[in-house]
C-alpha cells in the first residue's frame, strides 16, 4: 500500500539515487534526519539498538501475540456497511486486500546529544489507512480555519497541556487527556478517558 510520495526541493535526484545504493549495504541504515532535508548515514545495529530501546516503554508499546490485521478490517468493514446502509449518507469503500500491521522506524535527531531516533509509525500499510484519509476529507470543510494549522511548526500545545505534562509533542501527549481538554474547551466537561 503506498502512502504517495514525497520530493525535496533540497535533496537532489543524484542524492536520493546515492541514498538507494547505500541502503544496499548490509551494515548501513539510511534515515533523514530528523526536521531537516538530510540523510544520515547509521550503523545498523546501533539503528536496532535504538529503536529495540523505544519498543521497550511499556507505556507506549505493548508486544503482541497475534496478527490483529484481519480483526481491524473485520471492525472497520462492519462499521462502514452500517454508515453506507443509510440512505443518502456518504458511501465508504470495503476494505479488500493483503494488508499489513503498521510499522516504527526512527529519524535521526541530528541536533540532540547521542542523536536519539525520532519514533514515527507509518500508518499506510493498516486497512484504515484510506478510510482515515476519506474521513479526513469528509471532516475538514467543517473545522473553522482558527482552530486548525498547516503543519506541525505552526501548531503549539496550550500551556496548560505543556504545564501538566512537560512532554513534546504527538508521541508523548496523553491522548485521552488531550481529547478531553480540548472538549472541556470547546463545550465544558463531557465525560473522562480511562
Amino acid at each position: 500500500m503506498d502512502c504517495g510520495q514525497y520530493t525535496s526541493g533540497i535533496v537532489s535526484s543524484d542524492m536520493r539515487e546515492a541514498a538507494k545504493e547505500l541502503r544496499k549495504e548490509v551494515n548501513v541504515i539510511v534515515r533523514r534526519a530528523d526536521k531537516t532535508a538530510a540523510f544520515v548515514l547509521i550503523d545498523t545495529e546501533v539503528y536496532q539498538r535504538k529503536l529495540d530501546l523505544i519498543l521497550g516503554i511499556s507505556s507506549k508499546f505493548e508486544k503482541l501475540s497475534y496478527n490483529p490485521i484481519e480483526e481491524n478490517k473485520r471492525e472497520a468493514n462492519k462499521t462502514t456497511e452500517t454508515i453506507n446502509a443509510v440512505p443518502n449518507s456518504v458511501y465508504f469503500l470495503t476494505i479488500i486486500g493483503d494488508l499489513r500491521p503498521s510499522y516504527l522506524y526512527g529519524n535521526v535527531r541530528t541536533h540532540k546529544n547521542g542523536n536519539p531516533l525520532r519514533p514515527i509509525i507509518s500508518q499506510c500499510p493498516m486497512p484504515t489507512y484510506h478510510l482515515d484519509k476519506r474521513l479526513n476529507s469528509i471532516l475538514t470543510p467543517y473545522v473553522l480555519d482558527k482552530y486548525s494549522v498547516a503543519s506541525s511548526a505552526k501548531f503549539s500545545i496550550t500551556e496548560r497541556i505543556d504545564q501538566q505534562w512537560h512532554h513534546g509533542f504527538f508521541t508523548n501527549v496523553p491522548v485521552g487527556e488531550t481529547i478531553e481538554l480540548n472538549l472541556e474547551s470547546l463545550q465544558g466537561p463531557i465525560y473522562s478517558y480511562p
